[in-house]
């Protein structure tokens, strides 16, 4: 009876120990190469590496203000993000998006509120998502922080500010070409231009 169960099962248990494995061992290789490309910015802005919970990230200062990159891993149907986040409070929430299909039908449908700036040919390209209509409008009034926007848009990120700071999320970045020092300073520079006013 004990012979018959362990050929019954050893062959499964076998193969799934396998796949465990190889899912551990492509995992780790990843993980190394994310690390490498993250020693190459702390290098290059004179930071740290840090390992936690949610992966490897880098921190350190840009303009004495201290900044965050690290990439949330794909899942099902959600493609791996690159998070680059100066660590300046804001006293409210905002996501700067694109406008497109999938937000006109969320706003035509009443889910997603859109601060409008007043200014109609960023306001046609934009969705400002947030509960604090007098400070995303405070805040999008300079011209400089519209432009920062649209850059980091044009750049194929999104914005999110809250009480952590304001970060730049892309989807489905490049590691090569997004994960560089050089590539990190554009978009810190542009989060630079749109914390100002939040610096107080």
């Amino acid at each position: 009876m004990l012979i018959e169960l362990l050929s019954q099962y050893c062959i499964p248990v076998c193969f799934l120990a396998a796949v465990v494995i190889f899912v551990l061992i492509v995992a780790r290789i990843g993980s190394a190469a994310q690390r490498r490309r993250l020693t190459a910015i702390a290098a290059a802005f004179q930071g740290e590496i840090k390992s936690g919970l949610l992966g490897i990230c880098f921190l350190g200062y840009h303009n004495s203000r201290r900044f965050k990159v690290m990439t949330s891993e794909a899942g099902n149907n959600i493609p791996p993000k690159l998070h680059i986040a100066l660590l300046v409070p804001c006293s409210f929430k905002l996501q700067v998006t694109r406008e497109g299909k999938d937000t006109l039908f969320l706003k035509n449908i009443g889910l997603l509120k859109d601060v409008q700036t007043g200014d109609p040919a960023f306001d046609a390209q934009f969705v400002l998502s947030s509960d604090a209509a007098e400070a995303v409008q405070s805040l999008f009034v300079s011209p400089e922080n519209k432009e920062a926007a649209r850059r980091l848009a044009d750049l194929g990120f999104y914005l999110t500010f809250d009480k952590t700071g304001v970060t730049a999320i892309k989807p489905s970045y490049n590691a090569d070409g997004d994960m560089t020092a050089a590539a990190v300073e554009v978009v810190l520079v542009q989060l630079d231009i749109l914390s100002q006013r939040l610096a107080g």
